[in-house]
């Protein structure tokens, strides 16, 4: 069986002076990545991808050293687009707010681009990988709601429900053949699904 393991990046330092896509990761995001190298050591991994926004490329570089094997950054695994957070984070109550929207109109734009175009996306990169490395254990370093809404059909999960649930790293660990989601290990602490 071979493994496709997504991976949310690690915690970020949103800066009121960055723009959403430039929030690196904080200090005590770096220093979760190195727990989370040793959870992810037993999958094999033979290649990590990333998206392009920093916080994911800083956690991939730690994972990829520590693990010590390559990784690349791609586009199309960034997270939806969030121009409203742009100069700075919201209220959590009012990012919240904006993010359940996202999920409950799956059709509708809610952050300049809907749920179904960031999936069909998403998705799309993700087989393009896959089918570059069949038959490897393949990370993918992204973010929480593209996560969410390719993940949750794969654990029988309401996509809302799985990015209110995961923290900052998580990992989601998916059959590659049947396309069934194995095993969430979430803020370094396991649960079955």
């Amino acid at each position: 069986m071979s493994l496709l393991v997504l991976i949310r990046h690690s915690k970020s330092d949103p800066s009121n002076a960055a723009l959403n896509s430039d929030w690196p990761l904080s200090e005590a995001g770096r220093a979760l990545c190195a727990p989370l190298t040793e959870i992810l050591r037993p999958f094999e991994l033979y290649l990590l991808v990333s998206s392009t926004m920093l916080r994911a490329r800083q956690t991939s570089e730690l994972l990829a050293a520590g693990l010590a094997i390559p990784w690349r950054a791609i586009d199309g695994l960034q997270e939806h687009n969030r121009p409203f957070l742009e100069g700075g984070q919201r209220p959590q109550d009012e990012f919240e707010s904006q993010i359940d929207a996202l999920f409950a109109n799956p059709t509708q734009p809610v952050f300049g681009d809907s749920a179904e175009e960031t999936l069909t996306r998403y998705t799309t990169a993700i087989d393009s990988v896959l089918a570059q490395e069949p038959g490897h254990n393949i990370g993918v370093v992204s973010h929480g709601t593209v996560m969410a809404l390719y993940a949750a059909p794969r654990f029988n999960l309401n996509p809302r429900d799985l990015w209110h649930a995961i923290g900052h790293p998580c990992v989601l660990v998916i059959d590659r053949e049947t396309g069934r989601g194995l095993r969430i290990i979430d803020s370094l602490s396991t649960r079955e699904p």
